[in-house]
């Protein structure tokens, strides 16, 4: 996981256009973990829309790929 801060988040809001601080963060896990990352996510994040983006790791350096595999099963 990284956490971006600092971040300025300019969007439309209930008609209104909000100017925010924000803090990013990018999560890494398995497609099979996906959906308990999202439901997680969902549950825990205090704005009523939060963002998630999943993007998919269709090219990168495998032994990292592997590291990210074998960082997330579950023991």
């Amino acid at each position: 996981m990284n956490v971006v801060p600092g971040l300025r988040s300019i969007y439309r809001w209930n008609g209104l256009v909000q100017d925010d601080a924000e803090v990013m963060m990018i999560l890494k896990t398995t497609g099979d973990r996906l959906e308990s990352a999202r439901a997680r996510l969902v549950e825990l994040h205090p704005c009523d829309v939060p963002e998630f983006i999943a993007l998919a790791a269709s090219d990168g350096h495998h032994p990292y790929l592997q590291w990210i595999v074998d960082s997330t099963r579950i023991p």
